[in-house]
Formats: C-alpha cells, sequence, structure tokens
C-alpha cells in the first residue's frame, strides 16, 4: 500500500498580496498634477495617475489612483489617502481579472478583505501587510481552506478539503500539513497522527478496508515500529520499511499459526519460526518459503532436518517418522532422492531413491533377516539382484518385486534350479541339482516340479 498526501499551495496572484523579487516599494509621482502616492510593489516603469485631493504634494481623502506600466493600465485603487497612503476601506482591480476589496493601512491590505482571482480562486479573511493573515477561507479548483494564516501561507490549525473528496484538519505550518492531523480519504481510510511537511511523519494510526495500522510513519509510508491488524484477523508486529513489514517481526495468523523472525519487503526473509497446526518449522526462509538449513517437527511426531529449498526438503536431511523409523540421505522437491539410508520396522535400506522410493542400486536387510543386493524400481526389486530368504538364496533378474527372467535358487539342503522364472517361481525347463545328489535338466511348470528329462 502506497500513500501520498499532496497538500497543494496556496495560488495568490496578485500583486497586492506578493511580491516578485524585481518590484520595490516607493513612491511615484503624477506628472500631470505633481501629487505623488506610496505603492509597496513598484514595477519598472511604473507610473502613476491620481484623481483626487493633493495636500503637501501627496494624494489626500477619498479619491482613485491609476496605475501604469510601460503606458498601459495594470490596476485600479479606491478608497481613501492620508499622506500618500491608502488606508481604511478600498478596493483594487487589476487588469489580469484579480480584484481585493477590504481594509488597508499604511497602503497595505491589513485588517478584513475578500481577495478574488480571475482564475475562480478566493480569499475571504484576514489580513496583514498585504498578506492572508489570521483567520480566514480559501478555495481555488483543487479545494477549500478554512482555518489560519500566517504571512501569506497556511500556519497554525485549519481544515482542507479536496475537490477529490480527501480532507486534512490539523496543525498546518509554513502550506503544509504539520504536526498533528487527521486526514480522511474519500474512499473512506483515515489517517490520524503526526505530519511533516504534508506527509505522514512520526507516530500514527491508519484506518483502510484492509485492517488498522498504528506505529511509526516516514514519508507517508510505514516506517519503524508498527502493528497492523487485518480485517480477516491476521496481525503483524515489528518493524517496517518503505510501507512493508522488513526486519525482526511476528505475524499471528488468524487460523492460529504464527511466525516471528526476519521479514525482507513484507515476505518472510532469513532466520524464523513458523508454526501452525500441522508443526512446527525453526530455520532459514527466502520469499515466504521454507529455504537453507531448518528443522520441521509435525504434529504427530514426525520430523525433518536439513535442507530446505522453495518450501520443501532439498538436499542433504534426515527425516525421523513418527513410529521411529528413519531416512538420512538425500532429497528432491520433499522426495527421497538420490543416496540414502531408511531404516524402519521392516529393515534397513542402503542405496538409491527416486521420487520417493527406492530405485537404482540398493541392498535391504529386513527385519526377518532376509537380505537383498541389486537393482530397484519404484519400490520394487527390479533388475539383477540377489535375495536370500529363509536360507534359500535367489540371483538373477527381477520384474516388479518378483524373480522374473533368468536366475539361479539355490535351497538349504542342496538342491538347486537354474532356468526361467515366472512371478517367483521357477518355470520351463533348467538344470536342476536334487538334495540327494542327481543333477540334470528338469521341467517346472508355475513353480511345480514335472519331471527330470
Amino acid at each position: 500500500m502506497k500513500l501520498s498526501t499532496v497538500i497543494p499551495g496556496l495560488l495568490v496572484a496578485a500583486s497586492l498580496l506578493a511580491s516578485p523579487a524585481a518590484w520595490a516599494d516607493g513612491w511615484i509621482t503624477d506628472a500631470d498634477s505633481g501629487c505623488r502616492a506610496y505603492d509597496p510593489y513598484v514595477k519598472p516603469d511604473q507610473t502613476a495617475e491620481w484623481h483626487g485631493k493633493c495636500e503637501n504634494g501627496e494624494a489626500s481623502g477619498p479619491g482613485e489612483l491609476r496605475w501604469f506600466v510601460k503606458g498601459a493600465l495594470d490596476e485600479v485603487d479606491t478608497g481613501t489617502w492620508r499622506d500618500g497612503r491608502r488606508t481604511g476601506r478600498g478596493k483594487t482591480v487589476w487588469t489580469s481579472g484579480d480584484t481585493y476589496e477590504g481594509d488597508f493601512d499604511q497602503g497595505l491590505a491589513t485588517g478584513q478583505g475578500k481577495w478574488t482571482s480571475k482564475s475562480g480562486a478566493a480569499y475571504v479573511g484576514g489580513f496583514k501587510y498585504g498578506a492572508f493573515e489570521g483567520k480566514g477561507r480559501y478555495s481555488d479548483k483543487s479545494g477549500v481552506y478554512e482555518g489560519e494564516f500566517k504571512a501569506g501561507r497556511r500556519t497554525g490549525q485549519g481544515r482542507f478539503t479536496w475537490a477529490s473528496g480527501d480532507s486534512y484538519e490539523g496543525s498546518w505550518k509554513d502550506d503544509h500539513a504539520d504536526g498533528q492531523g487527521s486526514y480522511h480519504f474519500a474512499n473512506g481510510s483515515v489517517y490520524t497522527g503526526q505530519f511533516s511537511r504534508g506527509k505522514f511523519e512520526g507516530q500514527g494510526r491508519l484506518v483502510n478496508k484492509d485492517g488498522v495500522y498504528e506505529g511509526m510513519f516516514h514519508a507517508d509510508r510505514r516506517e519503524g515500529q508498527g502493528k497492523l491488524v487485518w480485517t480477516n484477523g491476521n496481525t503483524y508486529e515489528g518493524a517496517w520499511k518503505n510501507d512493508k513489514p522488513n526486519g525482526s517481526g511476528t505475524f499471528r495468523f488468524a487460523d492460529g499459526g504464527s511466525y516471528a523472525g526476519n521479514l525482507v519487503d513484507g515476505k518472510f526473509e532469513g532466520k524464523g519460526r513458523y508454526a501452525d497446526k500441522t508443526g512446527v518449522y525453526e530455520g532459514e526462509f527466502h520469499a515466504d518459503k521454507k529455504e537453507g538449513q531448518g528443522k520441521l517437527v509435525w504434529a504427530d511426531g514426525a520430523s525433518y532436518e536439513g535442507g530446505w529449498k522453495g518450501g520443501s526438503p532439498e538436499g542433504k536431511g534426515t527425516y525421523l517418522f513418527a513410529d521411529g523409523g528413519t531416512y538420512a540421505g538425500q532429497f528432491h522437491n520433499g522426495k527421497f532422492e538420490g543416496k540414502g539410508r531408511l531404516n524402519d520396522k521392516n529393515g534397513v535400506y542402503d542405496g538409491d531413491f527416486l521420487d520417493g522410493s527406492q530405485d537404482g542400486q540398493g541392498s535391504m536387510a529386513w527385519a526377518n533377516g532376509d537380505r537383498y543386493d541389486g537393482g530397484w524400481k519404484a519400490g520394487k526389486l527390479d533388475g539383477s539382484g540377489k535375495l536370500t530368504t529363509k536360507g534359500a538364496t535367489y540371483v538373477g533378474l527381477f520384474v516388479a518385486g518378483r524373480q522374473n527372467g533368468k536366475g539361479k535358487l539355490l535351497l538349504p539342503d542342496g538342491g538347486s534350479f537354474e532356468g526361467n522364472f515366472v512371478d517367483g517361481k521357477p518355470d520351463g525347463v533348467g538344470a536342476c541339482a536334487a538334495a540327494g545328489g542327481a543333477r540334470g535338466e528338469c521341467l517346472f511348470k508355475q513353480g511345480q516340479f514335472v519331471k527330470w528329462q
């Protein structure tokens, strides 16, 4: 969320209220009458034409004073003059279309008055030495300000309502919101707190459709320590920078989950602890995901400790099953993959894994004493291997966990069969050796001896 509060300056175009550096104050004499008058804002090549009484060579009493610049009429002043200076009530009309009507003192707008501009801008209120001073109301196409002025600038307490519907009420300094105040957005959002030169700065409270933030601001952005409570019940409390959680902080989620640790641009980054109903993870994060080294303990008692990437176990690690089994080795995309050792109630496997299952070359020692060394595929014996079970040994080919193809079976009593196997059973003609010593070719059918050949 980006906040930008622009406090526009007053657009005063009248020479009465703003004096360019090229202008100077001084006296100008009407060449025809010989009567002089004071102008606080003398322009280059300016002349005067006075219509009224002249006392001691100076404009005096009611009259009209016309000012020309390079021979062209620039403004017309009416009112009362004393010692060449306008005083009391009076009016000025500029050829630009601007006007001022109100009080004067020593030739300057001082007291109460009204200024209007051809552009539509207007001011009604106090003046001092030709500038807005005290309480007044200023309006232009951008909006309306009502409040205090000093030396022509909004300074003190006041309220500005923009044409867009936004508004600010509070302290002002040099035409900027400055100090304590409240900014109401047209969309219903509200900021209440400290301002500096028209921007949220310091301690403040922001309420919008997302939730409520209370804490520090800098240049219209949340920065420093603060707490945000979202409308969905989630909360974050901690460090902020550039309007996002940055640094050390704690997230608490509506579903009971939590994260405590480091954040960068609103995302979990670096060391942290994440807990939810499924378990607790402590370790490293990157872009909101578990990445680096870390340990996750699931609610059922299972755990994993090791490398992580993209939120899943990756690289070298150890997985402890809830029932006491273990796997130590390589992981990829959260699954056993590469070299590893699996030890569970069935036995111990050492070898290759792929996509979470034994795949490649490996050895398995079962708890009942059986053993296999050889090829695996998708968790089953596959390829060339050696299986010893209940004293019998088979050396040969396996397919999908069973002896299939060429192989040799050695029995505990000394008998043997060497030939073809189908679904774990001798099948076809092969070389036989009986326990009693007879040897020769024999025929088996689906594991059953048929005859000697």
